[in-house]
């Protein structure tokens, strides 16, 4: 690709042609507008993004990759949460739609490599800590509640509404965001 990207000869423009499309960077700018709407949440603790673990082998079953990583409190304990953003109706369908991300992600919950997410997650909260003045104290993540969840922003959620019988997700894993320039709009459940 740096071949690609340093000969002028070529027809493809790496610098122009993201900015032809209909709505560029519609889900790189919704995804900085959660993260950082979030960074205070006390019940949502967003740590990754653009997540994407390495494979060390073909054979690998799941190669893990997530828009977000995040931890939510759920009463006591905390749960390890794999988040989808989804800000336009055409990200929805077809080859990394809704239904392809849902199905990597139940696959993932139950691959034994979620013991290594959460020991990532440890680590990440107390480097956080030490950061910031310990935002977060004595979490405990139970395996058990981890799970996924859809943000849906733009015209992602008229798609949803229209597919959603069809699709079979929880309501619960479902947050809808009306408007990406109300940060309160875009806090996390």
């Amino acid at each position: 690709m740096v071949h690609d990207f340093l000969n002028t000869g070529l027809t493809y423009d790496y610098f122009t042609e993201s900015t032809k499309r209909k709505s560029p960077h519609t889900e790189k700018k919704d995804q900085q507008a959660i993260f950082t709407a979030n960074f205070k949440n006390p019940d949502f603790f967003l740590y990754d993004l653009e997540y994407a673990q390495s494979r060390n082998s073909s054979d690998v079953e799941t190669s893990g990759r997530f828009d977000m990583l995040g931890l939510k409190r759920t009463g006591e304990k905390w749960a390890l949460i794999l988040v989808e953003l989804k800000s336009t109706a055409s990200a929805c369908g077809g080859p990394s739609g809704i239904a392809d991300h849902r199905d990597d992600h139940i696959r993932y919950l139950r691959h034994s490599v979620m013991n290594t997410r959460i020991e990532d997650a440890y680590e990440i909260v107390k480097i956080n800590n030490l950061l910031f003045d310990a935002k977060f104290e004595n979490i405990v993540i139970d395996p058990a509640q981890s799970d996924y969840l859809f943000i849906l922003a733009g015209g992602a959620a008229a798609w949803y509404d229209a597919n959603k019988t069809t699709l079979g997700i929880d309501a619960s894993r479902i947050k809808r965001i009306a408007d990406t320039g109300k940060k309160e709009a875009l806090l996390l459940p």
